[in-house]
């Protein structure tokens, strides 16, 4: 599936759906507050929208992803102005995956490989003092890399 195929990635029905996602959440967290328990469909559709746009990301061909990080990136945006924290860290989480998977860099100096976030994780682990070793395959390639 391509961005172009999924009609979330328009702008307008993507918001739509993200500002159902902002909907959702709040009634469920009143509800959860208030009786301490959450109804079962209205978790259900949360989830549904949720999943979709995991989905998109996960399914995203390599040339359509700056368009989806874009999206996502505004979705973020979004979810701050609706005071939904939870849901800003999830389009932020998809943007930022989307963005390493592919080393789309956010300023033209930025490093973003896995070889060079790999050099200088080694450096930061030296520095907290941790020891490489709980990171058995800390020395392998990309996990995501193909022969």
């Amino acid at each position: 599936m391509t961005v172009h195929e999924c009609p979330a990635s328009t702008g307008g029905r993507a918001l739509q759906l993200a500002d159902e996602i902002f909907h959702y959440q709040r009634i469920i967290s009143e509800e959860l507050y208030e009786k301490g328990r959450v109804d079962a469909e209205k978790a259900r559709i949360l989830a549904d929208l949720q999943d979709y746009f995991m989905f998109l990301a996960l399914r995203a061909e390599a040339e359509e992803t700056r368009r989806l990080v874009a999206l996502f990136e505004k979705l973020e945006a979004r979810a701050d102005k609706a005071k939904d924290r939870f849901h800003s860290g999830f389009f932020f989480t998809l943007a930022q995956l989307l963005r390493l998977r592919h080393e789309i860099a956010r300023l033209p100096s930025e490093k973003i490989g896995y070889e060079d976030w790999r050099r200088s994780f080694k450096e930061t682990l030296r520095k907290l003092g941790v020891s490489e070793s709980f990171w058995p395959n800390m020395a392998h390639r990309a996990p995501w890399a193909t022969d």
